[in-house]
C-alpha cells in the first residue's frame, strides 16, 4: 500500500490539480489512497525551500504523520507536528506519567536517520543546548532514545510567531527593538564559540508578550571543535538568509550569523529577501546569493531612514571582513539609531553630527534657543529705549 501510494506521490508531483483529480478518476484510485497523495503533496508544497529533497524520504515522512498509531516517547507521548528541518521532525507533546500536566516540544531525527553524520549532528546539536542558559534561547529539558533507538531531545515549547509574521504592522523602532533581543542571544552564543549558521524568522518564535526565543541548532558549529560533524551543505542552509561563504564553501565564522541577522532585518522591515535569484536550479541560486548585487532596502521602503539603511549594508557585505567584526557592534549601531546618535557604518560630516547631537539633546537646546532669543529681544528693548533717552536729551540740550 505504501510503495503504491509513493509511486502515485511521484506520478501526481508535476500534475495540476484538475489532472490529477481525472487520472484518479481515469486510473480507478480508491478515495483513501487519494487523500493520503493529496497529504504528501502538500506536504511536499512545504518544502519549496530546500534545495536537494529526497523525495522518498519526504513521502516516508508524510505517511509517518498520517499513521494514527501514537508515538511515545520517555514519558511524552507525541501529538501534532509543529515544525520540520533538514534533521528532523518537530513535535508538540505532553507528558503522560501522571506526575505533572505538562506540554514540550520534541525533536526526533528523521526517518532513516541511521546515517553516522546525521547522528553526530543530532548529538552535537544536543551538546550545545544542554550548555546554553539564555532567557531568548529555547532550553533543553531531556533528551533520550525511544524503544527503537531513534534518538530525540526534549526543548521547552514556545508558543509564538515566526518572528516575520509577528513583525507585521510593526514600525521600524519597534522591529528594531525586536531584533535587538535576537542579537542579544546570538552574542550569546558567539561567547560560548558556537555559530547558528541557520538564523531565519522560522527559527526565531515571538511569544505573545514580545519576547522572541531562538531556536532549532542543528547545523549549529562548535568553533573549538576538532571534528566538525555540521559541515553546511546546499540541503542544509536556507538560501534567502545563507551567507556568501555557506554558500561558496568557505570557513563559517561568528561573520556568517552577523550577514543572517542582516538578512532577517532585511525581511523584517521590507517584506522581501536581500537574494535575488533562481529558485529553479541550484547553481542559479548560488550565483544570486555570491554575485548578484544586493538591491537597496529604501527602493522597498522608501520611508526607511539612510542611517538604518547603512547599518543594513555594512551587515550585508559580501567579505565576511568589511561586516560588523561582532554582533555587539551591529547591535550598537541599531541602538546609536534608536538613541539618535551616529551610526559608525555611515561616514557623516560635522553637520551630520550636529543634527544629532541636536536631536538627542532637544529638550536643552531649546531651553538654549529660548533663552538666547529672550535675551536678544531684551538687548534689543533696551537699545531702542537708550535711542530714546539720547534723543530727548539732544532735544533739551538744544532748548
Amino acid at each position: 500500500m505504501r510503495n503504491k501510494v509513493e509511486n502515485l506521490f511521484h506520478d501526481l508531483g508535476y500534475l495540476s490539480t484538475e489532472a490529477r483529480a481525472r487520472y484518479c478518476s481515469e486510473v480507478g484510485i480508491t478515495e483513501q489512497t487519494r487523500r493520503e497523495v493529496e497529504a504528501l503533496l502538500a506536504f511536499d508544497s512545504c518544502l519549496t525551500n530546500s534545495l536537494d529533497a529526497d523525495l522518498t524520504h519526504i513521502a516516508s515522512l508524510a505517511l509517518n504523520g498520517l499513521d494514527p498509531q501514537p508515538i511515545i516517547c520517555g514519558s511524552y507521548r507525541l501529538r501534532e507536528i509543529v515544525g520540520r528541518g533538514g534533521m528532523g521532525t518537530v513535535y508538540l507533546a505532553e507528558r503522560i506519567d501522571g506526575e505533572v500536566a505538562h506540554y514540550v516540544a520534541i525533536k526526533l531525527l528523521r526517518s532513516g536517520g541511521d546515517d553516522p553524520h546525521a547522528r553526530a549532528r543530532f548529538r552535537a546539536e544536543r551538546q550545545i543546548l544542554a550548555g546554553l542558559s539564555h532567557p531568548n534561547i529555547a532550553r533543553l529539558l531531556d533528551v533520550g532514545h525511544r524503544e527503537d533507538g531513534q534518538p530525540f531531545l526534549v526543548m521547552e515549547h514556545v508558543q509564538g510567531l515566526p518572528i516575520d509574521e509577528y513583525a507585521e504592522g510593526l514600525g521600524i523602532r519597534q522591529i528594531i527593538r525586536l531584533i535587538l533581543k535576537v542579537c542579544g542571544a546570538v552574542a550569546y552564543l558567539h561567547r560560548n564559540l558556537i555559530v547558528h549558521r541557520d538564523l531565519k524568522p522560522a527559527n526565531i518564535l515571538v511569544s505573545p508578550d514580545g519576547e522572541p526565543k531562538l531556536l532549532d541548532f542543528g547545523i549549529a558549529k562548535i568553533l573549538d571543535a576538532a571534528n566538525d560533524f555540521t559541515q553546511t551543505s546546499m540541503r542544509l542552509l536556507t538560501p534567502e538568509y545563507a551567507s556568501p561563504e555557506q554558500v561558496s564553501g568557505d570557513p563559517i565564522t561568528t561573520a556568517s550569523d552577523i550577514y543572517s541577522l542582516g538578512s532577517v532585518l532585511y525581511k523584517l522591515l521590507t517584506g522581501s529577501s536581500p537574494h535575488q535569484f533562481d529558485a529553479a536550479s541550484s547553481s542559479g541560486i548560488s550565483d544570486g546569493i555570491i554575485n548578484a548585487p544586493i538591491k537597496a532596502p529604501s527602493n522597498l521602503l522608501p520611508a526607511l531612514p539612510r542611517d538604518v539603511e547603512s547599518v543594513l549594508t555594512k551587515a550585508l557585505r559580501r567579505d565576511p571582513h568589511d561586516r560588523y567584526a561582532t554582533v555587539e557592534q551591529f547591535a550598537d549601531d541599531l541602538e546609536n539609531f534608536l538613541q539618535f546618535r551616529p551610526v559608525r557604518a555611515r561616514k557623516g560630516d560635522r553637520r551630520y553630527r550636529m543634527r544629532k547631537f541636536l536631536r538627542r539633546h532637544w529638550l536643552p537646546a531649546a531651553a538654549v534657543a529660548l533663552a538666547l532669543d529672550g535675551l536678544s529681544s531684551g538687548m534689543l528693548v533696551a537699545n531702542h529705549q537708550r535711542a530714546i533717552a539720547q534723543r530727548r536729551f539732544v532735544e533739551v540740550r538744544q532748548l
